[in-house]
């Protein structure tokens, strides 16, 4: 359903059938997408529902529709904690709608950023943060790569509300954050791990770099919806702001609901780039 959905989506969007056949081959090629269906994780099934929200909601346009859509996209926002990154990019997607309307964005973007803070905040009480941060995890479960704790490292107390301890922590510590940080979030995105094999690496590097690189140019030939396309880089970059602020995982795993999203990009600077060099041949 989730790869019909994804097919839909993106001829939709593009108006091609070979934009949406691209995408639809990366996504069923990718391995790991589907080597967690056999796992009794939610990983598998919130990717599947993350794009199953994305279509119905881009493809709505009666209010039944759109009912709908809330209820696919509430069942699929509770499945996971980093449901806050599919509703980043849901308030994205509203806003966009609304960009013609000085009041009227104000508006959401005040909404959204309310409702971001408590889902936030909610999201948060999951995580061992200042644990984490203390001992200098990297990747859960406590791989620490190395990396050493300051000696005046000043940590706020547990009993505080979690957001609150997060933005203490950040302030009395910032280049720490920002070192532990950037670290996470390098791992998230290369998806390499110093405890993989060196062919496993190797196939990442030279399928997935490539896959990242179409999707920039993808990126910057985007031509279509443009409520579509703040959808998709809202949610790519709130899902890396979440690993960025908790933590990465040792499998990878979390990367496994963005990758959809890279492949539809993808799949446009693929099809985009194949007419560039059809053209300049002739």
């Amino acid at each position: 359903m989730a790869s019909l959905a994804l097919f839909y989506a993106v001829r939709y969007t593009t108006n091609s059938y070979k934009i949406g056949l691209i995408s639809i081959v990366l996504y069923l090629l990718w391995i790991k997408i589907h080597q967690w269906n056999i796992f009794i994780y939610t990983e598998s099934l919130f990717t599947s529902m993350v794009i199953i929200t994305f279509a119905v909601l881009i493809t709505s346009f009666r209010w039944y529709h759109y009912l709908i859509c809330l209820f696919i996209f509430l069942y699929t926002f509770f499945l996971r904690p980093t449901g806050f990154s599919l509703l980043i990019a849901v308030l994205a997607f509203i806003l966009s709608l609304y960009r013609s309307s000085r009041m009227g964005k104000f508006a959401i973007i005040i909404f959204a950023f309310v409702i971001s803070l408590a889902v936030l905040h909610k999201m948060l009480v999951s995580y061992e943060l200042v644990e984490s941060y203390a001992k200098g995890e990297i990747i859960y479960p406590d791989v620490r790569l190395g990396i050493s704790v300051p000696s005046n490292l000043i940590v706020p107390k547990n009993s505080l509300p979690p957001l609150v301890t997060l933005i203490q922590f950040v302030v009395f510590n910032p280049l720490y954050f920002i070192k532990i940080t950037a670290i996470k979030v390098f791992l998230f995105l290369s998806n390499v791990k110093p405890y993989f094999s060196w062919l496993h690496n190797l196939l990442i590097i030279f399928i997935l770099y490539p896959l990242y690189g179409f999707g920039i140019v993808g990126l910057r030939k985007y031509s279509y919806d443009k409520r579509i396309l703040h959808f998709i880089v809202s949610y790519i970059i709130a899902q890396t702001i979440t690993v960025g602020l908790t933590t990465e995982n040792w499998d990878g795993r979390f990367l496994v609901p963005v990758l959809p999203f890279i492949f539809i990009l993808s799949a446009i600077g693929l099809y985009t780039l194949r007419g560039s060099i059809k053209k300049a041949s002739s």
